[in-house]
């Protein structure tokens, strides 16, 4: 009798210590997808935050999508999940923080006009006009001159000549991402009760 009584409660310790290791389990799955999920969601908002700043600032469509997000792992889920959002452009954080450009190397900025057209990807270059003869016209102002095009009777103004460009503070990357990451616990909890809860998952 007394060997049938430890055989018992030892299966009741089994089942119980197995009903909480598949709980524990459950919570640390719960926890790895509240992270991870959470992870993501921050990333995104923040490129797209950015992405909104730039189309507000006139930078356009293009520029605008130059702002990437990436979130690690790809697939699964993970405590240790990151996030990553980076401009792609050369020269984004420039409007991050406000600058003066200067022409290195030479005396002038060439500034393209509308009537400067795109090889592939990219808009002309002042170099790419070298069998056009362009004719350097001179304005009133010491520091800006003129390209233009000339063809018979007729000037084409390609690009505004400057010697330095000043450019305003127009997006505020650590702003909106402080902003984010505030947002990130609230969001982790609310995520971790919806995955601990069988009800929300069915």
């Amino acid at each position: 009798m007394t060997s049938e009584l430890h055989l018992l409660g030892a299966r009741i310790g089994l089942a119980v210590q197995g009903r909480l290791d598949q709980a524990m389990q459950q919570e640390l799955h719960a926890a790895e997808k509240a992270v991870t999920v959470s992870i993501r969601r921050v990333a995104s908002g923040l490129k797209n935050e950015m992405r909104r700043q730039v189309k507000r600032a006139g930078m356009g469509e293009g520029l605008a999508r130059a702002w990437r997000s990436r979130s690690y792992p790809h697939r699964g889920f993970s405590l240790d999940a990151k996030g990553v959002v980076w401009g792609a452009a050369k020269y984004l954080h420039v409007f991050e923080t406000g600058a003066t450009i200067r022409a290195q190397g030479a005396k002038w900025l060439a500034i393209p006009t509308a009537h400067v057209g795109r090889l592939g990807n990219r808009r002309l270059k002042v170099k790419d006009f070298r069998s056009a003869r362009l004719q350097f016209l001179p304005t009133r102002d010491p520091n800006v001159a003129r390209l233009v095009h000339r063809a018979g009777m007729q000037d084409t103004l390609l690009f505004w000549l400057v010697k330095q460009v000043h450019v305003k503070k127009t997006l505020d990357f650590r702003g909106a991402s402080e902003k984010w990451l505030d947002k990130l616990p609230g969001y982790i909890v609310t995520a971790w009760n919806r995955a601990a809860d069988p009800a929300t998952t069915r």
